[in-house]
């Protein structure tokens, strides 16, 4: 099927909008590359530059729409582009692939944040809040373990929301700069992954009682070494049905969290 109703315009954005009619919305996606192939991540560096261009955007057009990597830094670009209203972050099966900025002429009160992960079976995890929730939430900190542990997905993880999370579902975290939760009742819908907590470790423990598992996916969180040199200091191969967080918890001792994936 043929479309007639494109029209292709061979010229830099700058020219361009000088001289182009108001529309209803305008969708960018700067280059994210230099002349030399160098990846780009600031707004600023891009081009054309979507801080400079975005007054003139928005004399063109109500709502603009901004495509960037899913590196860059969201409180670096609010602080960049204060027509931002909305926020959305995009990952596909946990891994953030698009950052895209909204931007409208009314002054918005407080910024929208939108996180959406599409997983294999068709699902999506979604979690929305704004800025200024995540600012005045106060997150519960937990002194143990409960029954169940949750690890936010990759666009939850990316926009930084990490009082809200504890808040809103109502769970405690395990530490303030450790972003794992924990609660005694499963939570079906949480924008992340669930795990029934089998038992709790330190590297001493591990050694000294030789556990038969061989296989073990790692995360680190929160602990001083990465996922790899623990995998090679407990001797496990990656893989298998046991999962293994290693992280500080509340009283600041690093523990090791031996898990079954529910979610």
């Amino acid at each position: 099927m043929q479309a007639y109703n494109i029209t292709i315009v061979n010229d830099d954005a700058e020219n361009y909008l000088n001289t182009m009619q108001a529309v209803d919305c305008i969708y960018i996606d700067p280059a994210r590359r230099s002349n030399s192939g160098k990846k780009l991540v600031l707004s600023s560096d891009c081009e054309p530059n979507v801080q400079l261009l975005a007054p003139q955007l928005l004399q063109k057009a109500k709502t603009v729409l901004i495509k960037l990597s899913p590196m860059l830094d969201i409180s670096a670009a609010v602080n960049e582009i204060p027509q931002i209203c909305e926020i959305h972050i995009l990952a596909v099966e946990n891994d953030c692939k698009e950052i895209l900025l909204v931007l409208r002429n009314e002054k918005s009160e407080d910024i929208n944040i939108k996180t959406l992960n599409f997983l294999k079976n068709n699902s999506i995890q979604f979690f929305e809040y704004k800025l200024a929730q995540e600012a005045n939430a106060k997150a519960t900190y937990v002194p143990e373990l409960k029954k169940y542990l949750y690890e936010p997905n990759a666009t939850v993880m990316k926009s930084g929301c990490f009082k809200i999370i504890s808040e809103h579902y109502n769970i405690g975290k395990l530490h303030p700069n450790t972003h794992l939760y924990t609660s005694d009742e499963l939570i079906s819908n949480f924008a992340g992954r669930a795990f029934e907590i089998i038992r709790l470790w330190t590297e001493k423990e591990w050694k000294k009682h030789t556990p038969t598992i061989q296989k073990a996916n790692i995360s680190v969180r929160n602990y001083p070494l990465g996922a790899n040199e623990l995998r090679k200091k407990l001797k496990i191969q990656d893989g298998g049905d046991c999962y293994l967080f290693a992280c500080t918890l509340f009283d600041n001792e690093k523990r090791i969290i031996e898990c079954r994936k529910i979610v």
